[in-house]
């Protein structure tokens, strides 16, 4: 019967590691791999039980593929610290190990967003499907900085039961997660020279935000689908924004409405 290790990165989450950590009992073991939190994030999961080691932070494939080979046990269960297992969903991940060396390579599971306070019960943020499961000799973590994926060589097969995505505490915490995310996004952009010109930055934010309102069908998520939308098609214009920014900066010209050297700006 395979063992499970349970690995999560962390930063800063004293206001969600609690609920993440309690739910992972199942789990031989519980691996919390931090990158410098300078709240009480490290001293709640050890009172928990979980194992802590520290890792500086270079992009999130980096640090989860890091964390990864850290793990006492080659089954892998890798979590966010917003993302809750489901008792449901526990007994199912345990059962499959039980019952001896599972047939795929890595499993599937479904992660619904919790956004405002209540899941998103329709669009696409309802069935997000994410593979989290894994035998590490089988599958990895991408490098990607951003928007990292577990890639599997070999079949994937599919876990029943949840995890909550608690995404954001509130609004404002969403407007920090989208400030921070855009900013990681941007680099990667600039760093593959793709920059978007000024006619498709100003139609980037009403084409995203119908995009994420009426063609995911968010419009029947209410107010908070409506606030998603604006967040994401916000994050999308951003991360160019950004991009645009380090590239400006890359030359050594003046960002638009910087004084030329020698002049005063007006008052």
């Amino acid at each position: 019967m395979p063992s499970l290790s349970a690995v999560i990165v962390t930063l800063n989450e004293e206001k969600d590691i609690a609920r993440t950590v309690q739910a992972l009992s199942f789990a031989d073991e519980v691996l919390v791999v931090d990158s410098g939190s300078t709240d009480r994030t490290v001293e709640l999961c050890q009172s928990l039980g979980a194992r802590v080691l520290f890792h500086a932070f270079q992009g999130y494939g980096a640090q989860k593929r890091w964390s990864v080979e850290q793990a006492a046990h080659d089954w892998v269960l890798a979590l966010d610290a917003d993302e809750v297992v489901s008792p449901e969903l526990g007994r199912a991940i345990r059962a499959l190990l039980d019952a001896g060396e599972p047939p795929c390579a890595a499993y599937r599971i479904c992660f619904p967003t919790v956004f405002m306070g209540s899941p998103l019960r329709h669009g696409p943020m309802s069935q997000r499907w994410k593979i989290r499961l894994f035998d590490r000799r089988r599958a990895a973590w991408s490098p990607a900085r951003v928007h990292e994926l577990v890639q599997a060589d070999g079949p994937v097969g599919e876990v029943e039961g949840i995890a909550l995505h608690y995404t954001t505490r509130d609004l404002s915490d969403g407007l920090q997660k989208l400030d921070h995310y855009s900013t990681l996004a941007g680099a990667e952009l600039f760093r593959r020279g793709r920059r978007r010109g000024l006619l498709l930055l100003l139609l980037t934010f009403p084409a995203q935000f119908l995009r994420h309102y009426l063609l995911q069908r968010n419009f029947r998520n209410g107010v908070p689908g409506m606030a998603w939308s604006t967040l994401s098609a916000l994050g999308s214009v951003m991360k160019h924004l950004k991009a645009w920014e380090l590239e400006t900066a890359a030359r050594g010209a003046p960002a638009a409405g910087t004084p030329a050297p020698g002049r005063e700006r007006s008052t």
